[in-house]
């Protein structure tokens, strides 16, 4: 069901090119972790976003010029061992959030409401 749940979603998203938003201003690594510092809104608020070394590596996958679908390969390639499912799983859920923090955006359109699969 879950497995069904994710398909669909990725269906949907795959196509989407995710960019990461301008400045990320700096990054700190600690413990596997990686601190990004963030200037939101108009009056460019700094904001503090603590990422996994996974969630790190899909940020930087978020240049723009590559899909949703290219990034689940990439990522698929890399943690091999990891069943396709999963990373894909992943990977959307790491887009949605890094769009709801303001981390990245879609030229086209949003895919934070099309693909909450937090839940089962």
């Amino acid at each position: 069901m879950r497995e069904k749940l994710i398909a669909t979603v990725f269906e949907e998203v795959r196509n989407l090119v995710p960019m990461r938003t301008d400045p990320l201003k700096s990054r700190l690594e600690e413990k596997g972790r990686i601190l990004i510092v963030s200037l939101q809104g108009q009056e460019k608020r700094r904001e503090l976003h603590w990422l996994n070394r996974t969630a790190s590596e899909v940020l930087n996958m978020c240049d723009g010029r590559r899909t949703i679908d290219q990034i689940v390969q990439e990522m698929s390639q890399t943690y091999a061992q990891t069943k396709k499912g999963t990373v894909t799983e992943d990977v959307i859920s790491a887009v949605r959030v890094m769009e709801e923090k303001g981390l990245v955006r879609f030229e086209s359109q949003s895919i934070s409401a099309e693909c909450d699969i937090s839940h089962p």
